[in-house]
């Protein structure tokens, strides 16, 4: 799925990116543009992973984050691919070898890349670094190391360091320099060219991520350059300095060149009269932008349907509405099933119109007459919201009356699902104690408007749902412990603090100062040993309850850690785990 993501990431900080420069690019308002750069960074690679339901058209969203990965793994396979009518093969050598073909070119390539940009960049810092290993520096009195760089043409800043050749600029000349560079310092803004180049060289192919490190750096300058301005500098003088010296080559990441090949817009910013307050308008376009780029990343179709030419409404329609690519439909996504699988459909007659498929959800299975859902107790929120969505593409509406999780938020503890089609109702579920799973539920619905609720599904969801309930029942066994702390903090009335102690700070070299100063340690036999002054507190071994003189006899090579959690009145609660 990383392709998939990173292309989601791609349009969104294409679409702001361009927003940016056309709508606030040369506003004065220069903090707002650094915060609204970093903004957009965030959003661009967050917006992707995160669940955005019922916030703008929903549909568009859902179909863009069913279908691309889809159309990407199905690319190389032919429309053509057969399926027989009375068996299915979840898993064919030669399928796999097809479908994953694109996609193995497709990351090839972009990892050469990443690894070509990283090794470019990590060779121009490490230049950089033995070029100021051996220069004089200076400390100022304001923390600032100064750097004497006899070679050095045009001045600049990296990190706290300001690298100069001071015999070159006249006193006046230096002042300004130190000026501007010491406000990059100040204000942090090497801390933006990391993330910019950061996020240039894990979006190498995007002309997006190289204009966007661009901005940041062109809006940097302009911050430096008002506040050299705002601390009493008179602008002719500051501005004949910037002309008088002579231009390098900006090749080394995170530095900031006091003179730069953006000079002329610095000047003209400098230069610039204060943005007017109805210019702030233009921020509220970009959060419009935001609402409207974010439509091909997570859950909008309607209301772009509506939009588009009657002409060719109906195509689309059929295209996204139906989301069924023919690609897409002519294979079933077996990526879930791990091993092969060979389902035999016995009872179902021969025509292609009875073949089952999955659907676009790894949790539907279905025909032209009957789709078959399944809720597994490791499904997701994003997943039963795609299932819903694609069921009412089919032939009904699903409802989920209420889900609980576990205090880990690892599995299903219980469910109730109900189901309307135009000809029935049903609803059902299952529950279970707040430490154990489900073990699943499903149902199926006809186009006729027939509908069961907990029937078995056909076999590979059965598979599915029966491989998912033994990795939660595994998920509740290796997490009895901190189920059992959860349930311990839930009972502690008011707030309470946590530490815990592995076994090689009790062992570590500091193992008597340790026993001397917290009451516990490792004694003289090697075994645990919690001092009398803690004989108030309550013990628990593993998770059950037990006494001080059980835990004093514990060896050090059964100990994991101890965790000790005290509540607000200063009571506490020692939990040791043990092999």
């Amino acid at each position: 799925m990383l392709i998939p993501y990173l292309f989601k990431v791609s349009i969104l900080l294409t679409a702001l990116t361009l927003g940016y420069r056309w709508l606030v690019r040369f506003e004065t308002f220069s903090v707002v543009n650094r915060i609204l750069l970093w903004f957009n960074v965030a959003a661009s690679w967050t917006l992707p992973l995160a669940p955005l339901p019922a916030w703008g058209p929903i549909k568009v969203q859902t179909e863009f984050h069913e279908y691309l990965p889809r159309l990407i793994e199905n690319l190389s396979v032919t429309s053509e691919t057969k399926v027989s009518p009375s068996i299915i093969t979840a898993d064919s050598s030669n399928v796999i070898v097809q479908k994953w073909q694109l996609t193995d070119w497709l990351l090839a390539i972009y990892f050469t890349g990443l690894i070509l940009s990283i090794a470019i960049f990590l060779f121009q810092i490490s230049r950089l670094l033995l070029r100021l290993w051996p220069l004089p520096a200076q400390k100022l009195h304001n923390g600032i190391v100064l750097v004497k760089d006899e070679k050095n043409v045009s001045p600049y800043s990296f990190f706290g360091r300001i690298i100069l050749n001071p015999m070159q600029h006249s006193n006046l000349a230096l002042q300004h320099i130190l000026a501007h560079e010491t406000e990059h310092i100040r204000q942090y803004h090497s801390l933006d060219l990391l993330a910019a180049e950061f996020q240039r060289i894990l979006l190498w192919f995007n002309p997006s991520a190289w204009f966007h490190k661009k901005l940041v750096d062109e809006n940097l300058e302009y911050l430096a350059d008002n506040a050299v301005l705002k601390n009493g500098f008179e602008k002719k003088a500051y501005q004949i300095h910037l002309l008088g010296v002579t231009l390098q080559t900006g090749d080394l990441p995170l530095t900031h060149n006091f003179a730069q090949s953006m000079l002329k817009m610095r000047i003209k910013m400098m230069n610039r009269q204060r943005s007017k307050l109805w210019a702030s308008g233009k921020y509220l376009l970009l959060i419009a932008l935001l609402y409207l780029s974010s439509a091909f990343i997570a859950p909008y179709q309607d209301k772009v349907i509506e939009a588009l030419p009657e002409a060719i409404r109906p195509v689309v329609e059929t295209l996204v509405v139906e989301g069924k690519p023919s690609s897409v439909l002519q294979k079933e996504d077996s990526s879930e099933l791990k091993k092969p699988t060979t389902i035999r459909l016995d009872s179902l007659k021969s025509q292609p119109d009875d073949i089952l498929k999955f659907g676009n959800s790894p949790w539907i299975i279905k025909n032209k007459k009957t789709l078959y859902w399944a809720i597994s107790p490791l499904a997701t929120i994003a997943e039963i919201h795609n299932m819903s969505l694609e069921i009412r593409n089919f032939a009904g509406e699903m409802n989920i009356n209420s889900i609980s999780y576990d205090p880990l938020q690892l599995f299903i503890t219980s469910l109730n699902v109900k189901i309307n089609t135009q000809g029935a109702a049903g609803e059902g579920g299952q529950e279970e104690d707040k430490y154990t799973p489900v073990k699943g539920y499903s149902g199926s619905i006809s186009k006729n408007g027939s509908l069961t609720m907990g029937g078995l599904p056909p076999e590979p969801l059965l598979n599915k749902i029966e491989t998912d309930y033994q990795k939660a029942l595994e998920l509740k066994q290796e997490n009895e412990a901190r189920f059992f702390e959860k349930d311990l903090e839930s009972k502690i009335d008011g707030p309470f603090s946590g530490s815990t102690y592995t076994k090689d700070y009790l062992e570590g070299p500091r193992r008597d100062a340790i026993y001397q100063k917290l009451g516990f340690g490792v004694s003289s036999e090697n075994t645990l040993h919690i001092t009398s002054i803690h004989k108030f507190g309550e013990f628990y071994l593993n998770g059950k309850p037990t006494g001080l003189a059980t835990l004093n006899t514990i060896p050090m090579e059964w100990f994991i850690k101890l965790n000790i959690i005290q509540d607000d009145h200063g009571k506490k609660y020692f939990l040791v785990y043990t092999k």
